[in-house]
């Protein structure tokens, strides 16, 4: 009997090749089965949430958000408001100096004085002038009484050549006698008017009513013609000097009434006058305004000019909260139009405090949306309500 050979130890007996191949045929049909067990139970599942999907009542709508809106109106002009710093001057000003030289003999004012038109402020010592007029008046006395014999001589003179007792060249004589005295009597006439015109000069007098500003020399001085004694400031209503820019002066209507601020007190200042020159330092054009009477405004305070000048140009008023920056520098706005949001394309023409003067595809009456624009966008439905005051006032 052949004895049967037993594997080695350590070595795992193989199954036969038609056992391993009937293995794998059953695993793969068992896998298999279980895929399709999967797939039909997923399919099963997605049916029943379709299912209870359509068995359950569909959602409402939002409601449209509600936004603030102002209308846009559509004008030709607006009414720009400029403002402009100028200063209160004197309606007239002056230097007080002498026309002659000499000792200044008094002076009757002090700085802060009121002084009326006439009134003496300063004189000289003329008592030089004085004695040379009175001597001038002196040798005038002389020649008229010369002048007087000469005439009377004269006449004697005009009878005998008539008579034939003289010739006539001794009654030119006498006749041309008389014309050097009357010529002398002139001459000295105009020396005493002379005399007399130095004589006043030596009196330095208020050409207006006025407040002595400053006194710049005392009694005893020499005093140099031209050289000022006193600083007159003329009394009464004042006047604004108001520099503005060229393009906006022809705006301002001499005779109207513009409002000025000075010294904390607004007041309504009469335009006189347009000055037509430029500076050439500031390149502005200076308007000058008569200030109330009774104003109390210290010379040279500042004024503040603020005027509401109309200017042409189409457009119409937003508050700036409305505006919204676009690309390559432009604006645009936000627009209610039936119920949805609608971009629209605007230019900033102007801008005064929280609006802005605006232009561009605006249809007049448009509303547009005043508040709260990063929370909408174009297309969204929106319902329009009127923008109150607390709205805008947030916005800011």
């Amino acid at each position: 009997m052949t004895p049967t050979a037993s594997p080695a130890p350590g070595r795992r007996r193989r199954k036969p090749l038609s056992a391993r191949l009937l293995a794998g045929a059953v695993s793969i049909a068992v896998s298999l089965a279980v895929i399709g067990g999967i797939g039909f139970a997923t399919v099963a599942g997605v049916g029943f949430l379709e299912d209870r999907a359509d068995a359950s009542p569909a959602p409402e709508p939002m409601p449209p958000l509600e936004v603030p809106v102002v209308t846009w109106v559509r004008q030709d002009s607006y009414a720009e408001t400029v403002s402009y710093l100028g200063r209160v001057e004197a309606r007239r000003s002056t230097e007080l100096s002498f026309e002659e030289q000499g000792r200044l003999a008094a002076i009757h004012v002090e700085e802060g004085d009121l002084v009326k038109a006439g009134d003496t402020i300063a004189r000289l010592d003329a008592a030089l002038l004085v004695a040379q007029r009175d001597a001038a008046v002196a040798s005038r006395q002389q020649a008229e009484a010369e002048l007087e014999l000469a005439r009377i001589t004269e006449l004697r003179e005009k009878r005998l050549l008539d008579q034939g007792h003289i010739s006539a060249s001794r009654y030119d004589d006498a006749r041309f006698a008389a014309r050097s005295l009357e010529a002398r009597v002139k001459a000295l006439t105009a020396e005493i008017d002379a005399l007399e015109i130095r004589i006043a000069r030596t009196s330095v007098v208020a050409p207006f009513d006025a407040v002595v500003t400053a006194r710049r020399a005392d009694e005893g001085g020499v005093m140099s013609p031209g050289v000022p004694v006193v600083t007159l400031r003329e009394a009464g209503a004042p006047q604004a000097r108001v520099s503005v820019a060229p393009d906006i002066a022809g705006r301002f209507v001499p005779g109207e009434t513009y409002p000025v601020k000075t010294g904390g007190a607004m007041v309504e200042a009469r335009l006189r006058a347009a000055i037509p020159d430029l500076d050439p330092a500031t390149r502005s054009v200076d308007l000058i305004f008569d200030l109330p009477a009774g104003l109390a405004a210290i010379d040279g305070a500042t004024v503040e000019l603020d005027a509401a000048l109309e200017t042409p140009g189409a457009g119409g008023w937003l508050p700036v909260a409305a505006l919204r920056e676009g690309a390559k520098g432009l604006w645009t706005v936000l627009v209610a139009e039936e119920g949805r949001v609608v971009t629209e394309s605007v230019q900033i023409v102007a801008l005064s405090g929280d609006r802005a003067y605006v232009a561009g595809t605006l249809a007049d009456g448009a509303q547009v949306i005043a508040a709260g624009v990063n929370r909408v966008s174009p297309g969204q439905p929106v319902k329009p309500v009127a923008a109150d005051a607390a709205t805008l006032a947030e916005a800011k």
